[in-house]
């Protein structure tokens, strides 16, 4: 029972009780909303292998990423690490996203990487310190229209390029709504690393 409740203390949830009413059952609360919830101790021993089930006990954004901050930004220096190994190990983290996180962590100690602005949006990079978005745009999945027409047909995303960039505009207007932010495509990161790295220092 003291390993089940220090499992929950540990990502961000008061125990009520263990094993009170039912010996299965644990009763805890958000540290950070404050809202009761129940949960089974099977999965909570389950949830040792795989802890983004118990930070997301509670399905407030707010919380989920609270919790992340404060319960795994100490231990591995980023706030989300097992979703950002999971996705890095199906690809859905380029190198250059990771390349360009490591170099702002260098400069910006709070930078988190694959922070949920919503639960439809994830943005690549954010700096709280300067409430800063940066969206790393691939050359290719994104087509960048200096090598792309607008009618070029992307076979991966299976739409035209036009319609690839309306999308990322209707994104980056929801992102814009709370946050800055800063798009850098990936041949001007190639090129210009330093002088993109100095513009988010001072962000111009």
């Amino acid at each position: 029972m003291i390993l089940q409740a220090e499992t929950f203390v540990k990502f961000g949830y008061s125990v009520d009780s263990i094993g009170k009413f039912s010996k299965h059952l644990a009763i805890v609360k958000c540290d950070c909303c404050e809202t009761t919830f129940e949960k089974t101790l099977f999965g909570v021993n389950m949830a040792r292998k795989n802890s983004r089930s118990l930070i997301d006990i509670c399905s407030n954004i707010k919380c989920v990423n609270w919790k992340r901050t404060n319960t795994m930004l100490t231990k591995y220096g980023v706030e989300n690490p097992i979703e950002i190994f999971s996705r890095l190990s199906r690809g859905r983290i380029s190198k250059f996203q990771s390349n360009v996180y490591f170099e702002i962590l260098k400069i910006f100690p709070d930078a988190m990487m694959e922070y949920e602005i919503s639960a439809k949006i994830t943005s690549d990079i954010f700096i709280p310190s300067k409430n800063l978005i940066i969206e790393c745009y691939g050359d290719y999945w994104h087509c960048n229209p200096e090598f792309y027409s607008p009618k070029y047909f992307h076979k991966n995303c299976k739409i035209a390029a036009k319609e690839l960039w309306e999308r990322d505009n209707i994104r980056e207007k929801v992102i814009r709504s709370n946050h800055e932010l800063l798009i850098i495509w990936e041949t001007n990161w190639n090129s210009n690393k330093d002088a993109i790295l100095t513009k988010i220092k001072k962000n111009e």
